[in-house]
């Protein structure tokens, strides 16, 4: 308990007894004024004392490092070693701690040698725990192993000091490593090593370890002991998506404080689950926690995430009756974040422009906004004046870029990005390499997209999904099938999306063989059978290729079937005459409350036609629209226009295309020209024929076409 008043007294007693000057008491004086914050009245009392011994150099410059004030305790240090005053062990491990915080490698190696040279190193081990530590803090992690490894005792603290720098530089995988040692060499371990092993968990996404750590903490009462370690427990577990368990441990806390409450507000928000991250704002509220700035933040992330403006606009309204939106940048970009997410621009850009100091990560908020909600000119419009303000983009602005050009189909826009990310050297970043690969490829450019895919300097899982993706878009099933195999080769994992594009281009080569295989591979090696983007692909896969009963299969295990998976097997029936099977799946999709999609009633209107139901064609073209909401789109026409064509109503299906509120494509003309060849309609063909040619004057089908409804007609 800090009584400074009582400190005070105490203070004038040893000045009315003659004991001020005396270096002892002295330094006890310095100790007690640092404890309670006044460093000013440590350095009085300092500067009184006549002689000035090592240890009350020592007391006022862990003061000063205690405070927050490092480089004024360099000075010390500095001085103090001027007037030939020898510093304690003390002295420097605090003078460690502040090259540390500051970032001073050079005077922490300075000092470093000073060590060494007193022969400091082998009998003091705090000294070689604080030498780990600097070096581990600074990133220096080479030296501070080398260090590490000399040391003659390794105990929890020189072990944790290194874990420390491991999780803050990277390396997770090193920190559970050498916690493993630890347990293995029976070196103990408390609170803050446990929380450095969970914070590496937490990185590494690595739930098997974080729920065995979670036994250990357990077991030795960590978690009712402190706090921290529960919160660290419950970041970790949302981390690795793991929300329920998260949960399980933040409801197990004894006490759970404004930061127990904004790590798990954070992981939901993160866990895309906007709405329970509101939740449980409003619970912490009620049960009296007043959220800090970092609460705040989150909240208004999970208001962007799930577009609640009316909430979102609460918590702004809250933040400025506190003042915080001028005094904090992240509260700042946050609550910008919140109003680009849910679309609503112009109150984002009004506050952006309140703000005179638009940063880099200003700027990547308003343009990610703008790219979520696809308007893809406002992303260019944006970067360009970001670059006119001289604020220099970094690795996401490009990205975002990137992806914007890449949607908007602005060609010269994105190669000219290109050229600015070579100039700056930033081709090797992972993130934009890949969205590099993706825009060529969504343009169609695959000889672009290939020559940036071979000159990435290391390709991870998503540099191959995404070149695999982009054969399939452009329809090189082959080549992707033949990516698919040097991925594996390599000892990538695919993901969920690379199964679906593999098993899509297995569907448009009809290769059952291979796409069994795939699927063999899957259940065997990947936890992603249930995942229901693979599902609905095994589905389309298996459909396709006329394996209904796999297909139905596949369908039937489905635990939730999306509009998706409906929709595969639908087609799948659609495509192999089974109309029946077909209609009567659509009975069971609507009975179970999910709607088709306008994907749906492709395969409907597709079934109809090979059946001849022109009526119920009819019916369902109009269900549509009227019961569903859908507006049809060329491809229902066209489907309509082919159920006239192939019931002989071509006079029906002229009138379609007549009336189409967009201009009909060649495959809608090539559709009832070929059923006025079947009818031996030659008037209607040569006019199909005419408006065909101004589609496309050099498609050879349409002439063939024309002459195969002249050779039926006898000419």
């Amino acid at each position: 308990m800090k009584d400074m008043d009582r400190g005070h007294q105490m203070h004038s007693d040893v000045v009315d007894r003659g004991l001020g000057q005396d270096p002892f008491v002295g330094s006890t004086l310095i100790g007690m004024y640092a404890e309670c914050g006044f460093l000013e009245k440590a350095k009085n009392v300092f500067d009184k004392l006549p002689t000035k011994d090592a240890v009350a150099w020592s007391t006022l410059i862990a003061a000063n490092v205690k405070n927050g004030n490092e480089e004024e305790a360099l000075n010390l240090l500095a001085k103090m070693q001027m007037q030939g005053v020898i510093p304690t062990a003390a002295a420097l491990v605090c003078a460690l701690k502040a090259c540390g915080c500051l970032g001073d490698s050079k005077k922490g190696q300075e000092i470093h040698a000073d060590i060494a040279r007193l022969g400091l190193l082998a009998i003091d081990t705090d000294i070689g725990n604080s030498i780990v530590y600097m070096y581990a803090t600074l990133g220096m992690l080479a030296i501070a192993q080398e260090v590490f490894a000399a040391l003659d005792v390794r105990d929890r603290f020189s072990c944790t000091a290194l874990m420390t720098g491991y999780t803050e530089h990277g390396h997770s995988e090193d920190a559970l490593a050498l916690f493993d040692c630890m347990q293995l060499e029976t070196i103990s371990q408390d609170a803050v090593t446990f929380i450095c092993a969970l914070t590496a968990c937490r990185n590494l996404q690595d739930s098997e370890k974080t729920q065995e750590i979670h036994v250990e903490v357990a077991r030795r009462g960590f978690i009712h002991k402190d706090v921290n370690v529960g919160n660290v427990l419950v970041d970790a577990y949302t981390a690795c998506g793991w929300l329920a368990k998260a949960v399980e441990v933040f409801e197990s806390l004894p006490v759970r404080d404004v930061v127990s409450w904004t790590v798990l507000i954070s992981g939901f928000t993160k866990c895309n689950e906007g709405e329970r991250a509101l939740q449980k704002f409003e619970r912490m509220e009620q049960e009296g926690i007043v959220p800090n700035s970092h609460t705040y933040v989150c909240a208004l992330q999970a208001c962007g995430s799930i577009e609640e403006e009316e909430q979102g606009q609460v918590f702004h309204a809250e933040i400025s009756r506190k003042g915080l939106l001028d005094s904090d940048v992240f509260i700042r970009n946050a609550v910008v974040g919140m109003y680009a997410n849910c679309g609503l621009f112009a109150k984002a850009r009004e506050l952006f422009d309140q703000f005179k100091i638009h940063d880099t990560v200003f700027w990547n908020i308003l343009i990610s906004g703008y790219l979520k909600h696809n308007c893809n000119m406002q992303v260019l419009d944006s970067f360009r004046e970001m670059q006119n303000e001289n604020t220099k983009p970094n690795s996401v602005t490009y990205t975002y870029v990137l992806k914007g050009c890449a949607l908007l189909g602005a060609v010269w826009d994105g190669q000219r990005v290109h050229s600015d990310i070579a100039r700056v050297g930033l081709t090797e970043d992972f993130d934009i390499g890949n969205t590099l690969v993706d825009m060529y490829c969504i343009w169609g450019l695959l000889p672009e997209a290939l020559q940036v895919f071979k000159l990435l300097p290391e390709r991870d899982a998503v540099s191959w999904t995404t070149i695999i993706a982009g054969y399939v878009r452009n329809g090189y099933m082959e080549d992707a099938l033949d990516s698919f195999d040097q991925m594996l080769n390599e000892w990538f994992s695919p993901s969920a999306m690379t199964f679906a594009c593999v098993l899509k281009a297995c569907s448009v080569l009809a290769l059952k063989g291979r796409g069994q295989g795939i699927h063999t591979g899957i259940c065997i090696y990947y936890p992603l059978e249930l995942d229901s983007v693979v599902r609905n692909a095994l589905i389309d896969m298996y459909a396709r290729c006329g394996l209904l009963k796999d297909a139905e299969r596949v369908f039937v295990q489905l635990p939730v079937k999306e509009a998706a998976s409906w929709n595969a097997l639908i087609a799948g029936y659609s495509q192999t005459g089974k109309n029946d099977q077909m209609l009567c799946l659509l009975d069971q999709m609507i009975k179970s409350e999910q709607y088709p999609d306008v994907i749906s009633f492709i395969g409907i209107l597709t079934a109809c036609t090979h059946m001849g139901l022109v009526e119920q064609g009819i019916l369902f073209f109009r269900a549509m629209s009227e019961d569903y909401g859908i507006l049809g789109n060329l491809e229902h026409l066209t489907c309509v226009v082919d159920l006239f064509g192939r019931a002989g109503q071509l006079s029906n299906g002229m009138l379609l295309i007549q009336k189409m509120p967009r201009h009909p494509n060649l495959v809608t003309f090539h559709t009832l020209l070929s059923s006025s060849r079947r009818e031996g309609n030659m008037d209607l063909g040569l006019e199909l024929f005419v408006h065909a040619i101004e589609v496309d004057e050099g498609n050879t089908g349409t002439y063939v076409t024309l002459f195969n409804i002249y050779v039926g007609a006898g000419d």
